[in-house]
């Protein structure tokens, strides 16, 4: 939903700029899932994830399985950072937050 930040540091609070229709949609999904939270009196968690890793989702087996490269992959050629997060990680936080008493 950030779109392309040149490498720069991004959290929560940096503007959103989706530049595909892809990002669009995630971003209209949150919106209005926060929209709907707000009404029903609670307070939503967001979690905007960086690329996923972990089996399955590397380089190596996308060229194993012999696709194309993604358009994202093809981009980040000639970037110095990129956000990833293994899925293994993904998990645990969401672990975390489903077990961790509201306040």
């Amino acid at each position: 939903v950030y779109g392309d930040c040149d490498g720069k540091l991004v959290d929560e609070d940096y503007p959103t700029n989706p530049e595909n229709e892809l990002a669009k949609l995630r971003l209209t999904s949150e919106q209005g899932w926060s929209s709907l939270a707000h009404h029903l009196g609670f307070s939503p968690l967001i979690f905007r994830l960086g690329g996923i890793y972990g089996p399955g989702r590397s380089a190596v087996d996308t060229i194993i399985k012999q696709k194309p490269l993604s358009e994202g992959q093809k981009r980040r050629k000639h970037r110095k950072y990129t956000s990833r997060v293994h899925v293994e990680d993904i998990c645990q936080a969401l672990m975390a937050t489903i077990y961790t008493p509201s306040s």
